[in-house]
């Protein structure tokens, strides 16, 4: 056990801003991970020399050309904890020195140009152009192509984080439409519903006042019924009033 801890500790390293580093094997870091989650982690390569293992809590990436280690999540303060308890501490020696070395290299290739600028004819351009190659080979370090390396990766993680923003963004604004569609389509079924009730209290309004139409129709018909009874007794009491009057006109001559 000490052994495998001094290999761990040897693998896993740390440095003074905080930063994590494996430099062993990645299936070393994979068994690491899974003593450290107590589970089994599947990773995955999505490019860029990087190893990636993701669940709903932490977000954990290895780049092999730099043995960068970046954990993320909303449980990434306890893993780091445990790491930082096992890592042994990376020295800034070599990152001093090799600044002071550009620092040097910065001032020579200043000088180097100032000094060419008296010179007239082709050792100017020689001078230059040696001064040129001075600044290419800076820029060609190998730290300065670790450092590159490592911000594109950063990049590529920021465009994913960004990427899974905006799908998130993209969900919560589909599901705020469907509501605002469902809310519509039922406030447009409630007025449905409520326009169908009044028609059919209006359809029942129309038959009841049809009924009473008909019952004062029948009701005018049965008054002309009566009006018509009494004209023709009317006559009758008339016309027998009448017989009545000559019989006695008659029998009064006589």
């Amino acid at each position: 056990m000490a052994t495998e801890s001094a290999a761990i500790q040897s693998a896993l390293s740390i440095s003074t801003k905080g930063n994590f580093k494996w430099h062993g094997k990645f299936e070393d870091l994979q068994e690491f991970i899974n003593e450290q989650l107590q589970t089994q982690t599947k990773w995955s390569s999505p490019g860029g020399n990087s190893k990636l293992f993701e669940n709903e809590a932490v977000k954990i990436r290895w780049y092999a050309n730099t043995s960068s280690l970046t954990i993320k999540g909303i449980d990434c303060e306890q893993l780091k904890d445990k790491l930082r308890a096992i890592a042994r501490t990376e020295s800034d020696e070599d990152n001093a020195i090799s600044l002071i070395d550009k620092n040097n290299l910065d001032i020579g290739i200043h000088n180097e140009v100032e000094r060419s600028i008296i010179i007239e004819g082709e050792d100017f351009s020689a001078r230059t152009l040696n001064s040129s190659s001075q600044v290419i080979d800076l820029s060609t370090q190998p730290n300065q192509s670790l450092i590159c390396s490592e911000l594109i990766e950063k990049i590529k993680d920021l465009k994913l984080d960004f990427n899974i923003k905006i799908s998130a963004l993209t969900q919560e604004v589909s599901s705020i439409q469907n509501k605002r569609k469902a809310y519509a389509n039922e406030s447009l079924l409630h007025e449905n519903r409520e326009l169908k009730d009044e028609n059919k209290s209006l359809l029942q309004k129309v038959a009841n006042l049809s009924f009473i139409v008909s019952d004062l129709n029948t009701k005018l018909k049965e008054s002309e019924n009566e009006k018509q009874s009494l004209v023709t007794v009317l006559k009758l009491v008339n016309l027998d009033q009448s017989t009545h009057d000559q019989n006695s006109h008659g029998t009064w001559k006589t």
